[in-house]
């Protein structure tokens, strides 16, 4: 009896041990399920950020190969010299008799500016407030001879 009852002992530690070893792997299988789970989340939000990323790549691509074709049909030749031929008008161009001219039209016109001003100034508005009533005096009864005729 002695036996059999240390034989269920062991029975017995070998029977918890195995609960506990199967409790183990159950606990390390539900946390492993859970940590897969978080790893599909995240795995498809990276692919869905991959799939934009395509969808702009594919956009600028189709951009760029729009700007290629208009880059194509640019005729180069005819560009390059309408480049050399407006080079050559400027540098043609006498500059420092041109910036001569521009002086001295700005100087003509502040000295014009100069004699209006002193026009303006030296005007006698007296004189000619009495002047333009004098000939508004003369041109009524005129005007009124006529508006009888008409």
């Amino acid at each position: 009896m002695q036996d059999t009852a240390v034989l269920m002992k062991k029975q017995l530690l070998w029977t918890r041990i195995t609960a506990a070893l199967l409790l183990l792997i159950l606990v390390i299988l539900v946390v492993g399920l859970i940590l897969f789970n978080s790893f599909l989340k995240q795995a498809s939000a990276l692919v869905d950020q991959v799939n934009d990323l395509i969808v702009q790549i594919e956009s600028v691509a189709g951009k760029l190969d729009t700007t290629a074709g208009q880059l194509a049909d640019v005729d180069w030749e005819s560009v390059g010299k309408n480049l050399q031929t407006i080079s050559e008008d400027l540098s043609s161009v006498d500059w420092e008799l041109l910036t001569d001219n521009i002086s001295n039209m700005a100087v003509k016109a502040e000295e014009s500016l100069r004699v209006a001003q002193k026009a303006i100034e030296d005007l006698d508005i007296t004189t000619l407030n009495e002047a333009i009533t004098e000939l508004r005096d003369v041109i009524r009864p005129l005007a009124n001879l006529v508006n009888r005729f008409s």
